[in-house]
């Protein structure tokens, strides 16, 4: 560290002007000790603001960066302070060198174990790795930071870039979750309101919901100080949506509107490629094809590398037969886009039709080259016929006078697009002319044939003009049997680009920021997006504003996290730190000039973290001003042991500024991450571990201590016999009789592929993958009762009419699988689709009483009511967790890999007639399977997935596997795994419990922390539970009473100290109680659960909703639009807490 004697003198002596010519006595700038204090609290929470006493010193990266490079180069040598590494970094972001910031943030990340205290760390390096389109590593830094920091003063910044990722990854429920949360967020933002709102109508509009989206373009035109980039880019989404949806009205009708809003979009943009291409494509469809030509002309004027407008172009030529012209066109489109399907395609019948089919037959394996099982199966078809038959291939009279074709050699060799590249560099555009009778002659001669092979040096796919690519480029439209089959081929209808998807284009408005009134920061204005805010992030090609660069890979854990990528900042030489001064440089470092730059990258604690935060009158207030991170200051020393009044005392002497941890599970709101697998790995021929399974053949037996403990000591168990011998009548809950008590009952439907349980085969049955096919829908008891007497009997039928045409029968010897025949389906077509019949709603005690009371006959530690579960005194209902769910079943229907909600044990009982089968694997072992979805680009929490067992053995998993038959019991351990399939017709009954264990309970409360991580909503409000809990049970289990008592500690601490801040801003706080039964709160925008002090906010808002206390504070840091409501006084909490002892058995 530097020596705190430093006078101000040298601490002013900040850097030299390398333009001086002494090279050895530099030129220095003196900053003020104003100055200098207030360049130490510039940091990278100043990203996207302009930093005018940055700019001025700008020579710490011009200059004398080798100095500072020289400085730290010897931090590990000298033991200086890493925090200069950190600053490092936020200097090089604020100035747009990425790669050297990424050097930078990775060293401290290394050196600095505690870096996930530093707010402004997690969100630079969050926007670096974003930058470089390293998402996952993204994804899981700005995860960190909201659930370490959910009030930092950027997180809407945050916000945006998870909403922009998760489209990008199609997880659209996760990404509307997170632009509602920036949109709810009145922080000042790079990102306007209604940009925001149209990326939120376009998540509506690839996800096929039309009306909706149309609604919100619609209702963000209306604002009249829209910007003119993002009325542009909206008006072209609408046009294009009106092309493309037929749900939007006739043909002519939308037709004429897509062109109106195109045109629209042309004068508020005349630059967009893009608009033009799409109004070529609105022109050609109402076969106006001069305005269509002139359109694709225009595009191409505005960029000539767009594939896709060179394909459509080619369908026009070939349309008006003009096939010498239209053969350029295709060409050129695969010259810019080697992988292009469509242009390929159509080439190929634009050769077929000329009879020339070897040329036809190569365009096809082109169309389908690299796609492996995912290509266009009429086009495998086409090739299939034509491969063996290429020498007997019907003649196809030609469609034009012109006999014969270039070959594919010749035009490729001879393309317009060899022209097209050799003029890179100038600002000459090809002309195209629409074919006419007048034009098409002179057409032809103005696209030259130039000898040589061109140079492709063009951005792949689809262009985007300056827009930011969200989603990734369709493909090309499925080639229909009109285009070819194998006995004739027609040239009337062509595959297009783009053809009835939604567009991939994500228009962006140029950020403008309000003015600010002071000095530290002035508003950057006039700038377009991707000059302030990374644009190109989500494109094909990443630029960067010192080189180009891009990260691959995902951290496995936090050691392959580091490990990984050190090797990257490693192996490429100039993005190090660790350079050594060239040999003619123009500085000297002086010892004095070591410790100012020391001294200014490296300032005191006080100095070191800073936050911008919006002040003023109103929480739109345009002065930013400069805070300490609330993160560094001292937080309370609590302990179990105080009393209730003395955690109220400490933590009222805490300063209004002290960050408020809400976490349940650690003191200090560490970041919480997935368990490591167990080590040493399970050995290859243990990874079937037997089921643990007990038959019960007496009452005595079903209520002894011993079954109880046999179920709480194995990860999962099956138990035999137990229905039986307390007589359960299990036919209360068959199809029959659900149907008699009430045939009009809603049930949830799930559609999904018949398959053999331990595969899991894509739609088009062409590979295995993760990802677990369902489409909801919702029906009646009665009507899926009839589909699964129907689905029964059709069975039966196709069983005889295999019985009555074969003499023989598969033997079961033939296939591991439990269903061989699930197998064979993979050789015919597509998989079978079947409904499966899910959370159907048992908890009415009027409706279903006879069930309900019939599973009273359990054991207490299995039912569904008992004062041994900790659900029971959650206080009110949590539907299929301290309620009974059903599930009806035919053969075939999944129940996808989970744990139970917060990791509660859970019972399942099989009604029968038909076999469910099993698949369980320790908790210890999610945080690898969440890894592996992750791999998949499936959310381990809110996506659905079921595991290839091949995979899992491939990782070290253990996988239980078993068979669950008619009256047998399920018990599933606290944290455990699973994944189930009905192998016959059935009904399964299944709901939670939680034994008081402090396994459960600890698991219960890392799984909450772990869903704020993740944003996932907890069902199980684990705070209000543990009050209650200490309020109706007595605890004498030593381990589970400091568990709770922890809580209980951790949630007071933050009741009084968010009471502490609503009182200094002078809002009172009202007395509401809470009824019995009434259901707990949950935040409005960011689900967590709302403890004790609800912030309603009541003006704006027809509905009265609560908020939580960040988001409240998020809407306005003063809350003066919000009534505070409390359901405890802190006098019930002061008795309930002090009252609370472990109670002795003995007693």
């Amino acid at each position: 560290m530097p020596s705190p004697n430093i006078g101000n003198e040298a601490t002013a002596v900040v850097l030299a002007n390398s333009t001086t010519t002494n090279t050895t006595a530099p030129y220095p700038m003196h900053l003020t000790p104003e100055e200098m204090k207030e360049l130490s609290m510039v940091d990278g929470s100043m990203f996207a603001f302009e930093v005018a006493l940055l700019n001025r010193t700008l020579t710490l990266e011009k200059s004398d960066q080798n100095s500072c490079n020289q400085i730290a180069s010897n931090i590990k040598a000298r033991n200086i302070d890493p925090k200069i590494y950190c600053r490092l970094g936020h200097y090089n972001l604020l100035l747009g060198n990425y790669s050297k910031a990424l050097s930078a943030y990775q060293q401290y990340y290394e050196l600095e174990p505690n870096n996930w205290k530093d707010s402004s760390f997690l969100f630079c390096f969050g926007l670096v790795y974003f930058h470089f389109n390293a998402f996952p590593w993204a994804i899981k830094t700005f995860k960190k930071l909201i659930y370490v920091e959910p009030s930092f003063s950027r997180i809407n910044e945050v916000h945006i870039r998870l909403g922009l990722i998760f489209k990008t990854f199609k997880q659209y429920t996760l990404a509307f979750k997170h632009f509602r949360l920036a949109l709810a967020d009145l922080s000042q933002c790079t990102f306007g309101k209604q940009e925001i709102n149209f990326h939120i109508a376009h998540l509506y509009e690839i996800q096929g919901k039309y009306a909706t989206a149309k609604e919100l373009y619609l209702s963000i035109l209306k604002d009249e100080n829209l910007n003119p980039t993002l009325r542009a880019d909206t008006l072209r989404q609408l046009g294009w949506m009106f092309h493309t949806s037929e749900s939007l009205g006739e043909h002519g009708f939308r037709q004429s509107q897509a062109i109106n809003y195109l045109k629209a979009s042309i004068e508020f943009n005349p630059d967009s490629s893009q608009s033009y291409y799409y109004l070529g494509r609105s022109y050609a469809s109402v076969n106006k094809v001069h305005d269509a030509f002139m359109s694709y002309r225009n595009s191409v004027e505005k960029a000539e590398a767009n594939a896709d407008t060179w394909c459509s172009i080619g369908v026009l030529y070939q349309q008006q037969n003009q096939p010498l012209d239209a053969l350029q066109a295709y060409i050129c489109s695969a010259q810019l886009n080697r992988d292009h399907e469509a242009a390929w395609t159509n080439l190929g019948i634009l050769y077929e039709s000329f009879n020339q089919v070897h040329d036809a037959y190569r365009c096809y394996l082109h169309a389908t080259k690299g796609k492996g099982t995912k290509a266009n199966q009429d086009l495998v078809d086409r090739l299939n016929f034509l491969k063996p038959n290429l020498s007997n291939i019907p003649q196809i009279v030609p469609q034009s006078s012109q006999t014969k074709l270039p070959s594919v050699e010749e035009a490729w060799n001879h393309s317009v697009s060899n022209e097209m590249a050799s003029r890179q560099g100038s600002n000459y555009r090809q002309p195209i002319m629409p074919p006419d009778d007048h034009t098409a002659k002179r057409h032809k001669s103005e696209m030259p044939m130039v000898p040589g092979r061109v140079s492709l040096n063009y951005p792949p796919n689809t262009y985007f003009g300056d827009n930011l690519q969200t989603t990734p480029a369709p493909q090309s439209n499925q080639m229909t049997k009109a285009h070819i089959t194998n006995g004739q081929i027609s040239s009337e209808t062509f595959s297009l680009p783009h053809q009835k998807t939604m567009s991939s284009s994500i228009p962006v408005q140029p950020m403008t920021l309000a003015t600010s009134n002071n000095n530290h920061t002035k508003p950057v204005t006039g700038r377009s997006f991707r000059d302030s805010i990374d644009s190109d992030v989500l494109s094909n090609h990443t630029h960067s504003s010192d080189e180009s660069s891009s990260i691959v890979g995902t951290p496995e854990s936090k050691d392959t996290y580091s490990s990984q990528f050190n090797q990257f900042c490693n192996s490429t030489a100039h993005h190090n730190l660790n350079v050594s001064c060239p040999a003619n440089n123009n500085f000297i470092l002086t010892k004095e000039k070591e410790e100012a730059i020391t001294s200014l990258l490296c300032p005191t604690t006080q100095q070191s973290n800073h936050q911008v935060h919006s002040t003023g009158s109103s929480p739109n207030s345009n002065q930013i001003n400069y805070h300490p991170n609330p993160s560094i200051l001292q937080q309370p020393q609590l302990s179990i042991d105080m009393t209730a009044e003395q955690i109220i005392e400490t933590c009222q002497k805490c300063p209004i500024g002290t960050k408020i941890i809400t976490s349940i599970a650690t003191d200090d709101g560490r970041p919480v991450y997935p368990p490591d697998p167990p080590y040493p790995p399970v050995p290859k021929h243990k990874l079937n571990p037997p089921t643990p399974i007990v038959t019960i053949d007496s009452k005595r037996e079903a209520f002894s201590p011993k079954l109880q403990h046999f179920c709480l000591s194995n990860p999962i168990a099956l138990i035999r016999g137990l229905a039986s011998t307390l007589k359960l009548d299990l036919g209360l809950f068959s199809t029959k009789a659900l149907v008699d008590f009430n045939a009009e009952h809603t049930v949830e439907v799930r559609r999904q592929y018949l398959q053999s349980s331990d595969e899991n085969w894509d739609p088009d049955h062409q590979e295995q993958i993760w990802h677990c096919e369902s489409t909801r829908s919702h029906t009646t008891i009665a009507k899926y009762g009839n589909y699964q007497a129907n689905s029964f009997s059709e069975s039966l039928k196709d069983e005889q009419e295999k019985g009555s045409s074969s003499s023989f029968r598969d033997s079961d010897s033939d296939s591991n699988s439990t269903f061989p025949k699930f197998k064979k389906q993979r050789k015919f077509g597509a998989l079978k689709p079947v409904k499966f019949g899910t959370n159907v709603d048992l908890s009415d005690e009027k409706i279903w009483k006879a069930q309900l009371q019939e599973l009273t006959k359990l054991p207490s530690f299995a039912r569904v009511v008992s004062a041994g579960n900790m659900l029971s005194h959650v206080g009110h209902v949590i539907l299929g967790m301290n309620t009974v769910q059903l599930y009806m079943k035919v053969p075939g229907c999944r129940t996808p890999g989970h744990q139970e909600n917060n990791n509660f044990c859970s019972v399942n009982i099989n009604i029968g007639p038909g076999d469910c089968e099993w698949f369980g694997v320790q908790a210890e072992y999610w945080g690898i399977l969440s890894q592996i979805c992750e791999r998949h680009n499936i959310s381990y929490l809110h996506g659905s997935w079921w595991p290839i067992l091949k995979d899992c053995y491939n990782e070290n998993i253990p996988v239980f596997r078993f068979t669950q038959k008619p009256g047998d019991i399920v018990w599933v351990g606290a944290g455990t795994v699973h994944w189930v399939q009905a192998n016959g017709w059935c009904n399964n009954i299944a709901w939670n419990v939680g034994p008081f264990t402090t396994e459960q309970y600890r698991l219960a409360v890392d799984r909450y922390e772990w869903n704020k991580h993740e944003s996932y909503k907890s069902i199980v409000p684990m705070i209000h539970l543990t009050w209650n809990i200490v309020k109706n049970v007595k605890i004498s289990d030593s381990s589970l009473f400091i568990l709770l008592k922890k809580v209980l500690v951790r949630s007071l601490k933050t009741c009084v100290m968010i009471m502490s801040y609503v009182k200094h801003y002078n809002r009172d706080i009202r007395f509401h109680g809470k009824a019995k039964d009434e259901t707990v709160h949950y935040c409005i925008v960011c689900e967590i659960e709302v403890f004790n002090l609800l912030f309603i906010r009541g003006r704006h808002e027809r509905k009265h909703s609560v908020y939580c206390f960040d988001c409240s504070r998020k809407i306005d840091p003063e809350l003066r639009d919000f009534v505070i409501l409390e359901e405890y006084t802190i006098k019930e909490l002061v008795d309930a807490y002090n009252k609370f002892n472990l109670y002795s058995i003995s007693n």
